[in-house]
């Protein structure tokens, strides 16, 4: 965000940042008809390594100096991890009632090895990362400008058993209902700054389920009811020596109401679909700082709420002209008392104190707590909207062109709960599509035109405020205009 170079899409960074990622994936799916019903089993095995060297600031040596005092540089940030998952089910479909029973298993394994500096000097000090050095090595490394180091292996194992069922009430009515039991345990060994390995647990059982209704009042109208509930796994932080952020994070869990009409008219040439939801939140997931630096992580915000009402229409014009549109309008609050420090405000006491654990730096980061009830929830715009317009013209004795444009616009939002206005807010957006595709009338091939982000603009998608490093503050750019032609044929 602070970058001075001129293009947008570019930065000053002078850190070398090369990404090795290595990936292998193997599954397979066996089903069998019983007749009555299919059975069917899922697995796979799933291994992925992510080997990087990472600026921490994005800008170059000078630069980050005069912003920040050092320059930020992690040059080792190295993930591991093996997933095997298995997943049989049996279901049914046809006939009075619909259903689906099964059973999911999951296990995945890793580590993690994280490594950090920050010099303040304006030639660059070399050094050899190491996650075992002796008290020589360590005060060699201090020397150097370690800033912090991490080491952490980690186990997750999650078992499901589920079932969901369709009655289907004569032609007009079907009630849904489904039960979903998950249990899942999350263990980690974390070692920051050398320190023996502390082991971390996170673990919870929990059923959650789902009910539903729809009646179809006229042959091309439904209205329809549901009510859900939603879980979403803890985990740990890496932060053994933290005195407020947990050291394990809770569950998420959602209680999702909603109701809503589907419905075509006139001859089936116009659709309209509305629909109004609620969302209520318990132990939402936020990050968070801690009075002692480096130590934050995941927190658990109690109580919070999204609720919204969307609309999507589509009409089907003479001469092959249609129109698409939707719209989505959003509000969301955190409905509790809860007092946070916001990690962007702990790297400014740290900054002005002349780095982390100096001066007065612990006793002011203490006093930056802030309540957050009343803030909105990060990345909820208020209003959406996308519209589009089509037609296909019959080229006699040619082929057929099909002419598509589209219009996107998503209003401001706030990007962290903590609502920080410095650094938070995402402006407005606004892009547009075009695409154009010819067939002909005889013959395999065909050509077609893209144009992506058509007004080339050069809006924000997303403002991060970095919790570690200098914090830094981070803007992702909308993608620019593409244009990309492709000539197929099919065979």
């Amino acid at each position: 965000m602070y970058d001075t170079t001129a293009d947008i899409r570019s930065t000053s960074n002078d850190y070398p940042t090369p990404q090795a990622v290595r990936s292998r994936i193997v599954a397979g799916t066996a089903a069998y008809d019983l007749g009555f019903a299919t059975i069917k089993s899922i697995t796979s095995f799933q291994y992925v390594s992510m080997q990087a060297a990472n600026s921490g600031d994005m800008v170059n040596r000078p630069l980050a100096l005069a912003l920040y005092g050092y320059k930020d540089e992690e040059p080792v940030k190295l993930t591991q991890n093996h997933s095997v998952t298995e997943e049989i089910n049996i279901s049914h479909s046809g006939g009075k009632v619909d259903w689906i029973a099964g059973a999911f298993f999951l296990h995945t394994w890793g580590i993690e090895h994280y490594f950090e500096t920050q010099q303040s000097s304006t030639d660059r000090i070399d050094y050899t990362p190491s996650f075992s050095a002796n008290a020589g090595e360590q005060a060699a490394l201090y020397a150097a400008g370690l800033a912090f180091e991490s080491n952490s292996s980690s186990r997750r194992t999650s078992v499901a058993g589920y079932g969901q069922a369709t009655l289907h009430l004569g032609s007009h009515m079907r009630l849904t209902g489904g039960l979903r039991y998950s249990w899942d345990k999350y263990t980690a060994n974390t070692s920051t700054f050398y320190i023996i390995p502390v082991p971390m647990l996170s673990q919870f059982s929990k059923v959650t389920g789902k009910v539903s209704a729809e009646y179809d009042f006229a042959r091309s109208s439904t209205v329809y009811a549901s009510f859900s509930t939603g879980v979403k796994p803890g985990g740990t932080n890496l932060n053994p020596n933290a005195t407020v952020v947990p050291s394990s994070f809770s569950h998420e869990f959602v209680r999702a109401y909603e109701i809503g009409a589907k419905n075509e008219f006139f001859n089936r040439t116009v659709r309209l679909n509305v629909s109004a939801f609620y969302n209520d939140y318990r132990n939402l997931q936020a990050d968070s700082e801690d009075p002692i630096p480096y130590q934050g992580g995941m927190t658990n915000v109690p109580k919070s709420h999204v609720w919204g009402v969307e609309g999507e229409a589509a009409i089907k014009l003479p001469y092959g002209l249609r129109i698409d549109a939707n719209a989505t309008g959003m509000w969301s609050k955190v409905d509790s008392n809860f007092e946070v420090i916001d990690p962007y405000t702990a790297q400014i006491i740290n900054r002005d104190t002349g780095g982390p654990n100096l001066g007065n730096n612990l006793a002011l980061r203490a006093q930056a707590f802030t309540n957050i009830k009343g803030n909105e929830l990060g990345r909820v715009p208020h209003f959406s909207t996308s519209a589009s317009i089509s037609k296909t013209t019959d080229i006699r004795d040619l082929g057929t062109l099909d002419l598509f444009i589209q219009a996107n616009y998503r209003s401001a939002f706030w990007y962290r709960v903590f609502n920080n206005p410095l650094v938070d807010r995402v402006p407005h957006q606004f892009l547009m599509n075009l695409n154009a595709r010819f067939q002909p009338r005889h013959g395999p091939w065909y050509v077609e035109l893209n144009v992506t982000n058509l007004l080339g603009s050069d809006a924000i998608d997303a403002r991060y405020a970095e919790n570690f490093g200098v914090g830094g503050v981070f803007e992702s750019i909308v993608p620019p205009r593409q244009v990309i032609g492709r000539l197929g044929i099919r065979f």
